[in-house]
């Protein structure tokens, strides 16, 4: 018969607050995170071309770091008396990092 529960099924339908395999939060997320670095590192095991494009990827983003660095440093320690940066540090308004203007 269709739309008829037995007993045992009427109960479990109306069960309200059951907490048979709870979870915390912090476990939650702590399971979620790993199950992602586990898909994360399938997803590289036979993809060679992703991975290559990876490698690529980070060493720009280092060199991209590395070039900032440098341009940062040239224009403040290296120019002399560091002129180029407090310009570009007035238009932001007074801050710390522009002392004596």
């Amino acid at each position: 018969m269709v739309g008829v529960l037995s007993s045992e099924h009427v109960a479990t339908a109306s069960a309200t607050g059951v907490h048979h395999g709870e979870i915390s939060q912090k476990s939650l997320l702590r399971l979620q995170l790993k199950l992602k670095w586990t898909l994360w590192k399938r997803s590289y095991r036979k993809n060679i071309g992703k991975l290559i494009g990876t490698i690529f990827g980070v060493l720009y983003a280092l060199g991209g770091l590395v070039g900032l660095v440098f341009l940062f440093l040239g224009t403040t320690l290296w120019a002399g008396e560091g002129s180029t940066f407090p310009w570009w540090c007035e238009g932001s308004g007074p801050s710390p990092c522009c002392c004596g203007s």
